[in-house]
């Protein structure tokens, strides 16, 4: 009998698009909205909380954070984003699009 190795997905697709956007160590940056929602999905799948202590600490449903893990709420509320990047210890700045 053979054991097969386990892999965990650290970095989602969106995470490292998001990283490679960046000019500077440790950022990501996103030029649309639903690149930051699937990067924050992954992140909310791979955290080491349960949902329940993420929704406790960003003052929101454990509902909402299943929906978010899940693909179910597909444009989230801008409270509940920032709400999440607190739980899970990220910082967010938001920086207008510049005009070309």
């Amino acid at each position: 009998m053979t054991q097969q190795r386990r892999f965990t997905v650290v970095e989602s697709a969106a995470e490292r698009r998001g990283r490679l956007a960046s000019d500077e160590p440790g950022e990501m940056v996103f030029s649309d909205q639903f690149g930051y929602v699937e990067a924050m999905r992954g992140r909310i799948r791979n955290s080491d909380q349960k949902y329940k202590k993420l929704a406790e600490t960003g003052e929101m449903s454990s509902s909402t954070v299943s929906n978010m893990a899940s693909g179910k709420t597909r444009l989230p509320r801008f409270s509940t984003m920032f709400g999440l990047a607190a739980s899970l210890g990220l910082e967010v700045t938001f920086r207008p699009r510049s005009r070309r």
